[in-house]
């Protein structure tokens, strides 16, 4: 029961906050790793690029990126 009631919590704070930008500076090219407010640092899996956006992107690049609901994935919305 308990489980169920922490489940419905995280759901109805996940609804109240579809999303959030967040600012991240690019640490590693190959493969692609991103360090997001000096808390963690991302990879190529939790990340989506638009296209053309991978080809302009250097070492020490700020990003911002746009974190979904869940928290999983990130889509890297420009350069800074």
């Amino acid at each position: 029961m308990l489980e169920q009631i922490k489940k419905i919590a995280r759901q109805s704070d996940e609804c109240a906050a579809p999303a959030m930008v967040l600012y991240g500076t690019v640490t590693g090219l190959d493969p692609l790793r991103v360090r997001v407010d000096n808390r963690f640092e991302l990879g190529e899996r939790a990340l989506t690029l638009l296209r053309g956006t991978r080809e302009s992107l250097e070492a020490g690049d700020g990003l911002a990126l746009l974190r979904n609901r869940g928290g999983q994935e990130f889509l890297v919305l420009g350069r800074l």
